[in-house]
């Protein structure tokens, strides 16, 4: 979290000292009056960082749901989408049990012939 703080702390310097140097080149030498130049300064500034910190924001969620997706792909299995071992383990270490009982079922009553392409490309 603090390298997100840090970058954000970066970026807005960076708009800072850019925004400086295109006031001073074109707001000042373009208005005469002080309340013209101060209010294109703040309107400029508020509106540069807005987008940079929108910007900023959406890259951070972006993130965060990728990281949700592969939690939620690390604890599925991608053959049957049904909770996988470790999933088993992180729920029993959750509800902190001393013994437990695990039965394993069988879902595909038949089983293919030998030459059968589509049940081993399955997985069955």
């Amino acid at each position: 979290m603090e390298i997100h703080k840090l970058g954000l702390f970066i970026g807005m310097l960076g708009i800072g000292i850019l925004y400086s140097f295109i006031f001073h080149g074109v707001s000042m030498s373009l208005f005469d009056s002080l309340l013209i130049q101060s209010s294109v300064l703040g309107l400029g500034f508020g509106i540069l960082n807005f987008l940079f910190a929108n910007w900023y924001f959406h890259k951070y969620t972006l993130l965060l749901n990728n990281n949700e997706e592969l939690k939620s792909k690390l604890l599925m299995d991608k053959l049957t989408s049904l909770f996988n071992r470790r999933a088993f383990d992180l729920e029993l270490q959750r509800l902190d049990l001393l013994a437990y009982s695990i039965i394993f079922i069988d879902i595909v009553a038949k089983r293919c012939g030998k030459n059968c392409t589509i049940c081993y490309e399955m997985g069955i």
